[in-house]
Parts: C-alpha cells; structure tokens; sequence
C-alpha cells in the first residue's frame, strides 16, 4: 500500500489478479479497489502473467474511498463503494434501478450520468450501462469499440468515452451527441470531453477543438473554428459552449439563449469558466467575476459585483451561480426562487469550504462541518426534516431535484424530491466487513 504497509504473497503465473485483491484484502483487513504494477492499473480478470507480472515484482494495491454520482438533468443516485461494486437509488426508470447491471458491476472505477441512464467504467477499461436504453443506458452497438476508456461524458441522452488512445466512442440518441461519424476522423488526440445537454466538444492536443451534436446547441463549432486554437479548457451551459485560450481570451458558440455571446465583454485575463443553463460565469485572474448570458439564469451579476472579489470558485445550479470566496464567504445571484437569493441564510454563509447545486436550489458544507441549504424547496433547498441527522458528511452530491450526503458512519441521508432520491435515511455497507472478506475468499480462483 502506498501507506508503507506491505505483505507478501506467494502465487503463480495464472494466479487471476482478482485473487490478488482477495488476498490483499484478508490481509489488509479492508477493502481493496485495484491493483497496479508500475503505476498501470490491472485487469481483474486476467492472470498475473497476462498481465506482466514476474516473480518479485512489488504490486500497489488502493483503498477507494466511497463516492455518489449524479447530475443536476439525472433524476437518480448510483454510490460507489470501496470494494468497486455500486448501489443505486431514485427513479427507478431513470437510472435507480442497475439490477440488470449488477453482475457486471465489480471493480468500478468511476461513473457518469445521463438525465435518465449511468454508466460506469471498470478497472479494465471496459463499461457497463444501464437505465433508458434509448437514453445511453443500452450501449451493446458499441460494446467492442468500448475498450481501454478512461474517462466518459455526458450529455442529456448520450455518452462519449474517451479511450486510453485518445480516441472516441459515443452513442445515445444523435441530436444529443451520440453519433460523432462525421467528426470521428478529427476525433484523435483527445484530452478532455466536455458536454453541453444537446452537444459534445472535445479538446485535443494542440489546443484546438472538435464539436458534434445538436448543430443549434454547440454541436456546430464552424462559425469559430478559426478562431479555436491554443484552447485550454472548454465550458458548457446547457445550450452553448464557451473556449478559454491560453491568452486568457475566451470564445464562445452554440445558442445565443444559452449564454452564447461574449464578444460584448471583451473578456481577458480569465482563469475559469462555470455555465448555469442559459449564462456562463467567469472568474478572473484578479478575483472578479464577468457573467453573460439570459439575466435570469444569472447571466447578470452586477447586483452583487461589490462582493465579487478574491472569489477561487463558481458552482452554478441551471438557474443561479454561488461564489465562493477565498475567505469562505458565498455569494450568490441569478434567479431568486432557485438560489440566486440566499438571503434567508446569509449569515451563514462563512466559513464555507465546499459548495454542490441541483437543478433549483444549492448545499454548502462549512469548515466545521455545519449544512446550510437554499433555493426551491421541493429540490432540495430545505433540509430542516433531515438537518439532525446531518453531521460528519464525508461526501456531498445532487441530482436534477434531490441532495445525497454519505456519512462517516456509512449512512446515506437524502432530501428534496422523494422520486428522485431524496428520501433515504439508510445504513450503506461503505466498508467490507472481516467475515464477508472471510466470504468472498472462499472458492475465490
């Protein structure tokens, strides 16, 4: 472990990696997520020869630390557990229910979601999906292709991986990005994909970028092409894309509804970019905030420009943008019903250290642990029924009208909107107790 602690294990050259990891967990007593031999992550279920392990070699083995995903479109939660298996809740028919997948979920590196369907990668580089299958949860078109994938995006009803080669593989329904064939040529050397609901853009090495999708929604970059070179990092609102270049200069595209245009604002010196549903946010290099876009989605911000200083971050929900402040101290605006007015709890608001928005309403956790919630109620923005309950939160997520929070002592507390998983109140099994390790060792190969 890269704690120091070490064991050593006698095996042979068909040995299966995944026996590895069961033996490393008896000894360790804990969970094990992967295993790696100089640096690269093995596939579980391949042999120790296979994968190019020789006799007194030093394997590393990693402790996962439990984490809850979702997106503000999704109406659905899916945990990952220490031990790579996953547990999902909330709309049964937008993701909560991975029965179907079960099987396939061991060894789960990371997950994405949809608004209706996840999909997660293994250690392998392989992915497993479920939920609408229109909506990306059916991925079997493009099961050979999904390979070697490192990282997947996604949009409102697609996904787009990106694969250990730099290339890409996408499917869901086209007008949401998931048929990339007329880009597929331009789709090497990929770095980053960033998803707006309807479109995808990839940044590739070099700096310049590739776009697909909805033509009207950011998937049609050609009126900028020319000017999209030395990028470094793309945004995204719901309906547009915004390029940040290396000079600080930024360049946008996709509907003007969506906070399209920044021309107006002669925009330099940006250091990052945050997109509610129809605006963008951008802090920059002194600490002031620029928005554009739809006014009512927080595309104007000079009702609060005062306070708009030293701010480090931007978490926008689709309608409102907090700013947290490297004093702790969270700003907001945008629409007030939806969080853009946090006046009921302004006072506290300090001291903040992480901030997390769903569809309407935000969550703030302070530096002493403390949740303050605001914005709509019925996504939400109310915690008060589950407030006594909320302490040492370990990790904090939202889907489109529903907050999670996964608790030191393994309990998960959910609030908002009970369809989409806001009412839970239950223990999850974080942790591999000493008798299921003893279990799952037993007939292990």
């Amino acid at each position: 472990m890269l704690s120091g602690q070490s064991v050593l294990l006698s095996v042979t050259s068909t040995t299966r990696v995944s026996y590895v990891r069961k033996r490393a967990q008896q000894e360790f007593q804990i969970a094990i997520s992967t295993v790696s031999l100089r640096g690269e992550v093995l596939d579980s279920e391949g042999t120790l020869e296979g994968a190019g392990v020789q006799a007194n070699d030093t394997l590393y083995v990693t402790v996962q630390r439990c984490r809850i995903f979702s997106n503000q479109h999704a109406g659905a939660f899916a945990c990952l557990k220490a031990d790579g298996t996953v547990e999902t809740w909330g709309d049964m028919d937008r993701g909560g229910n991975s029965n179907s997948a079960q099987p396939q979920l061991q060894y789960v590196q990371d997950i994405s979601a949809s608004s209706q369907a996840f999909a997660a990668i293994t250690n392998s580089g392989k992915v497993v999906t479920w939920g609408h299958h229109m909506w990306g949860g059916d991925s079997k078109k493009v099961r050979r292709q999904l390979v070697g994938v490192r990282k997947i995006a996604a949009a409102s009803a697609a996904f787009a991986a990106l694969r250990k080669d730099a290339t890409v593989v996408t499917w869901g329904l086209p007008y949401s990005g998931g048929n990339s064939t007329a880009v597929q040529s331009q789709l090497v050397n990929v770095e980053v994909i960033t998803a707006a609901r309807y479109a995808f853009a990839a940044l590739c090495k070099g700096g310049c970028v590739v776009t697909w999708g909805s033509s009207e929604f950011g998937g049609d970059s050609s009126a900028v092409q020319v000017e999209l070179h030395d990028v470094k990092e793309v945004s995204s609102t719901s309906l547009a894309f915004a390029a940040l270049r290396k000079n600080g200069t930024v360049i946008t595209w996709g509907s003007n509804e969506g906070g399209q245009s920044a021309r107006d604002h002669e925009l330099k010196d940006v250091k990052s970019i945050s997109g509610s549903a129809k605006a963008f946010a951008a802090v920059l290099a002194d600490g002031r905030v620029a928005t554009w876009g739809c006014p009512d989605s927080g595309g104007d911000c000079r009702a609060v420009q005062d306070e708009l200083v030293s701010v480090s971050e931007i978490v926008a929900s689709q309608y409102s943008f907090a700013a947290l402040r490297r004093d702790g101290r969270l700003i907001t605006w945008g629409a007030q019903e939806f969080g853009g007015d946090s006046t009921g709890v302004k006072s506290q608001l300090q001291g903040i250290s992480h901030v997390v928005a769903s569809s309407k309403s935000f969550a703030a956790i302070g530096s002493d642990g403390r949740l303050v919630t605001w914005g709509d109620p019925q996504s939400g923005g109310d915690s008060s029924a589950v407030q006594a309950h909320l302490s040492d939160i370990e990790e904090l997520a939202a889907c489109s009208s529903a907050f999670a929070a996964l608790l030191g002592d393994g309990r998960i507390v959910g609030w908002g909107s009970p369809d989409c998983g806001g009412a839970r109140l239950d223990p999850l099994d974080v942790a591999m107790s000493v008798s299921s390790l003893q279990e799952e060792m037993r007939g292990a190969p």
